[in-house]
């Protein structure tokens, strides 16, 4: 029997998953300037994913509530959306973006604890990203279809490609995000 797709995807993409999760741990969701990079990044990220979606898919709905509420976010927290060149320039298998999105609620789960312990009314009234509960049985849906994915397929190397392509996003909107609030501060000193 061939391995499940899932586990060879989880473990082809570990060192970007590892990269990425290393990079956003730099921003401490707790305070108004970590919330504000972290959503930044979020985004950036988001709105790309979302062009190169299916349009009618659930993941571009989901992904557009998700960036409605990072705008009301940042609107609080006087963010501004990062806008990223386009650094993905074609389709993206969707069960690709439906695990970075599905992960991505997972892991928000976790973070909303950090979120939720600030002390900072501000923060805590930026609440619309981490207030999202992630749907019922979606994570269990992408890992059932990543399962019935042939692992030795062509398309099982085009889902890891873009995931991993997906995951490169994520680190370079999180350097491009923390290298300009660092040039602003030095600017504003």
């Amino acid at each position: 029997m061939a391995p499940d797709f899932r586990h060879i995807l989880k473990d082809r993409t570990q060192l970007d998953h590892s990269r990425v999760d290393h990079a956003l741990s730099e921003f401490d969701v707790a305070t108004r300037d970590g919330l504000r990079l972290f959503l930044e990044v979020h985004h950036a990220c988001f709105s790309q994913m979302r062009h190169v979606s299916d349009q009618d898919s659930d993941t571009a709905a989901g992904l557009t509530d998700m960036i409605d509420r990072i705008d009301a976010d940042l609107k609080v927290l006087g963010g501004r959306p990062t806008d990223l060149s386009p650094v993905i320039s074609g389709p993206i298998d969707g069960l690709a973006c439906a695990y970075l999105i599905e992960g991505s609620r997972l892991g928000s789960k976790i973070l909303a604890r950090r979120w939720a312990s600030s002390g900072d009314a501000v923060v805590n009234t930026a609440n619309a990203y981490f207030t999202l509960e992630p749907v019922k049985g979606r994570w269990r849906a992408v890992c059932d279809a990543l399962a019935d994915v042939p692992s030795d397929s062509p398309r099982a190397e085009t889902i890891v490609r873009d995931t991993s392509a997906l995951f490169g996003l994520f680190l370079r909107a999180a350097l491009a995000v923390a290298n300009t609030d660092m040039t602003d501060k030095v600017r504003a000193s």
